[in-house]
C-alpha cells in the first residue's frame, strides 16, 4: 500500500515532512521541498495497512492531509480523514490505558524502506571519520609523550647545552655561569678589615699549652721572659688573643717599639681591626653595656661578664686592662664586670707602673666584689 498526502493544513508541518522525504537518499531537500508545494504526493510507499492507519493518525497531528490507495488499481481503499491541525483538548481525564509509542513514519521508495525519522549515513562516510578519530587520537598521544620527554630533560644543563645550537644562546648561558661563579667567590672573599672566618682550628692540646705558658707569663717581672712565654703560646694558638695582647705590651714595656708594630700588624690581620676598638677588646670577655671617659682621664668600663667566681673575675679583669692597657689612652682604668643585677666585680687600677703579674695585679688594684 501506498500513503499519499493530499494538503497541509498547518505551515509548521514543511520541515518535518521535508527531512522524512529527503530520509531517502535519491531525494533532496530542494526536490522534497518542491514535492511538497505540488500536492498531492507519495508520501509513504510498500507499507502495510496497519502502518498506514498509523502514519495517517501522525500526519492528522500535524495538520496534514492523507489517504492510502492500493498501487495497482490506483483507487484508494481508506480516505484520509480531512482533519485539521488542533492543539489537544486538556479538558479532557486522560484515558487509563497504557500509551503505546508509534513510530513516525518517513518516506519509503519500493527498493529501500526506512522505518525511523532521521538522516541516514552512508558505510563510506562512517568509515572515513573512523580513520580520522584514529589518526587525531595517535596525534594526542604522540604530544604528550613529546611533552613528557621535554620536561624531564628540562632541568638538565647538557640537555640545554647540547639542543642550544644557536652561537648567541651558548653565549648567553656562558655568561651567566661565569657571573654565577663571581658570585660565589664574591661571598667567599672576607669583607675589608674583619678576619677570614676560615681559621684552623687548634686542638684541645694546643689550647690547654697555650694558656699554659700564658700564665707563666703573668706571674714573671721580666719583660723578655714574658716575650718568650708569649711568643710560645702563640706558637701552640696563634688565636689566642690574651697572649697577643700580653706580647704586645711586653714590648712596648721593654722598649722593642718595632717588634710591638709588627706583633700589633700581625694580630690585625688575624683578628681584623676592630680588635683594637675599646668596644671591640670588651667584647672579647663579655657583652658591653656602657663605656665612658671622666674629665681626670679614667676610662670607665661596664659589660655583662660571662664567669661567676671571684677567682675567674679577677683574672678576667687583669687580662682585660692588660688588653686596654696600650689602646685606651687614659690615665686609669675603672670597670664594672656584672654577674647579675647589682652582682659582680668592681676593678680600679692606675696604668702608671702598671702590675706585670697577676699577683701583683691582686694586690695593687682596688677589687671589690657584690655578691
Amino acid at each position: 500500500m501506498d500513503l499519499i498526502i493530499t494538503s497541509i493544513n498547518n505551515p509548521r508541518a514543511y520541515p518535518v515532512l521535508t527531512r522524512n522525504l529527503a530520509g531517502d537518499p535519491s531525494i533532496s531537500l530542494e526536490k522534497a521541498r518542491t514535492m511538497l508545494q505540488n500536492l498531492p504526493v507519495t508520501y509513504l510507499t510498500d507499507i502495510s495497512q496497519t502502518e498506514a492507519e498509523e502514519a495517517i493518525i501522525q500526519l492528522n497531528k500535524l495538520g496534514v492531509t492523507a489517504k492510502i490507495i492500493q498501487p495497482q488499481s490506483s483507487t484508494p481503499l481508506s480516505q484520509g480523514k480531512n482533519v485539521t491541525w488542533k492543539p489537544a483538548d486538556t479538558t479532557k481525564e486522560p484515558s487509563k490505558k497504557p500509551t503505546v509509542r508509534k513510530k513516525a513514519a518517513i518516506y519509503r521508495s519500493p527498493a529501500q524502506k526506512v522505518s525511523s525519522i532521521g538522516t541516514r549515513t552512508s558505510p563510506k562516510s562512517t568509515k572515513i571519520r573512523n580513520i580520522a578519530s584514529g589518526i587525531a587520537g595517535i596525534a594526542v598521544m604522540a604530544l604528550i609523550v613529546g611533552a613528557m620527554i621535554f620536561l624531564s630533560n628540562f632541568g638538565n644543563d647538557s640537555y640545554r647545552e647540547t639542543k642550544s645550537g644557536s652561537p648567541a644562546i651558548k653565549k648567553r648561558l656562558s655568561k651567566t655561569r661565569s657571573k654565577a661563579g663571581q658570585q660565589r667567590k664574591s661571598r667567599k672573599k672576607p669583607s675589608k678589615g674583619r678576619p677570614s672566618k676560615q681559621r684552623p682550628t687548634p686542638t684541645s692540646s694546643q689550647k690547654r699549652q697555650a694558656v699554659s705558658y700564658i700564665d707563666s707569663a703573668r706571674v714573671t717581672d721580666d719583660n723578655l721572659t714574658a716575650i718568650k712565654f708569649y711568643t710560645i703560646a702563640l706558637s701552640f694558638n696563634k688565636y689566642n688573643v690574651d697572649a697577643w695582647y700580653g706580647l704586645i705590651n711586653a714590648y712596648s714595656d721593654a722598649g722593642m717599639l718595632e717588634e710591638a708594630r709588627e706583633a700589633r700588624a700581625e694580630m690585625k690581620a688575624i683578628f681584623g681591626d676592630n680588635v683594637f676598638s675599646l668596644t671591640g677588646i670588651v667584647e672579647l670577655y663579655g657583652t658591653p653595656q656602657d663605656i665612658s671617659r671622666t674629665p681626670e682621664g679614667t676610662l670607665r668600663i661596664e659589660y655583662q661578664s660571662k664567669n661567676r667566681s671571684k677567682s675567674e673575675l679577677t683574672e678576667e679583669a687583669f687580662r682585660l686592662a692588660k688588653a686596654l692597657r696600650s689602646e685606651c689612652r687614659c690615665t686609669a682604668l675603672s670597670f664594672f664586670a656584672q654577674t647579675g643585677k647589682g652582682k659582680g666585680l668592681l676593678v680600679h687600677t692606675p696604668l702608671e707602673q702598671f702590675p706585670p703579674t697577676l699577683a701583683e695585679f691582686k694586690k695593687k688594684a682596688s677589687l671589690t666584689f657584690l655578691e
